[in-house]
């Protein structure tokens, strides 16, 4: 991915949507961090105790699946290596529980399921996914001791059934893993973020390769969906992240796309607001938060959002 050597500071506040539409906008201070030690892309990014990991996805100079492990300590502004991970993936998804990180799924080894200990620096595997599969970028999270995997398009070998509308749950204690109600429709890439015990759902694409802007909210003590509003624009994503009482939505672009947006949904009130644009169009990355910042980070970049009120 590109990246901007000069460090500076840049707020970008055009309102392209009607008040009525998407309410009052956020407005997101952006600055230009130290650069991640390689072109990473279509890995995963989560955050452990301030510290953020980003961890396989696909390297464009090597042309394939990669195992890289990176840290990057916020306060110090620095990069650092870490472990490979046990086997390669891209496309993948990850969640954090008690410290430790799991990552599950993707274009390669798409039935893995591994376990991280950032005090250890060390991987262990654990029970393989019963329904292997890609595409599912941002689709997992965790809630309470258990792991919730989302959509995706199943993998039989060399065989691809087709996007789809799965949930499945992989408890860390007593290492098994079972199905639980499917969604309302099926999805690859579609944003799962928790926020109180409760699932968020947010876009993706759909079995037609096209974007979606529906949202769910699921919860897993009833098993059950809920209709939520959507979001105001079809862009495929690049992740989400809760900072506050509040999740922010950031979309990718398209080729026939110059800029990737935020969105800030309010789960109290259902309701979506525009929020500053990002000052860098990613085709791939991914989005967490630490410290009660957004950090994205892709290609050659990571960026560190302020958000500075309305």
């Amino acid at each position: 991915m590109f990246c901007f050597v000069s460090m500076f500071l840049l707020i970008f506040s055009i309102p392209i949507f009607s008040q009525d539409t998407v309410g009052p906008e956020y407005k997101i201070e952006w600055k230009y961090k130290a650069k991640p030690p390689d072109h990473i892309s279509n890995h995963v990014l989560v955050t452990v105790n301030n510290i953020i990991f980003a961890m396989g996805g696909r390297n464009y100079k090597e042309n394939d699946h990669n195992k890289y492990s990176y840290m990057y300590d916020t306060v110090k502004d620095k990069w650092y290596v870490r472990r490979d991970t046990p086997y390669s993936h891209s496309n993948h998804a990850a969640v954090t529980i008690d410290g430790k990180i799991y990552t599950v799924g993707g274009n390669s080894n798409s039935e893995k399921l591994e376990g991280y200990d950032p005090d250890s620096d060390t991987w262990v595997l654990l029970a393989p996914i019963p329904s292997p599969r890609q595409h599912i970028n941002y689709s997992a999270a965790a809630v309470g001791k258990k792991i919730y995997v989302f959509g995706g398009i199943e993998r039989k070998g060399d065989q691809f059934l087709g996007v789809i509308n799965k949930n499945e749950v992989y408890d860390i204690e007593s290492g098994l893993w079972e199905e639980k109600a499917p969604m309302p429709v099926q999805r690859q890439c579609i944003v799962a973020v928790e926020f109180r015990d409760k699932i968020y759902l947010i876009g993706g694409m759909g079995e037609d390769y096209m974007d979606k802007n529906d949202v769910f909210m699921y919860d897993p003590i009833a098993d059950e969906y809920l209709k939520k509003s959507s979001i105001p624009i079809k862009r495929m994503p690049i992740g989400a992240a809760v900072v506050g009482d509040k999740i922010y939505f950031v979309t990718g672009v398209r080729p026939e796309q110059s800029v990737s947006m935020v969105f800030v949904y309010d789960p109290e009130n259902d309701k979506w607001s525009k929020a500053s644009d990002v000052p860098e169009s990613f085709r791939w990355a991914e989005t967490t938060s630490c410290g009660g910042k957004l950090y994205i980070i892709g290609k050659q970049v990571c960026l560190e959002g302020t958000i500075i009120g309305k």
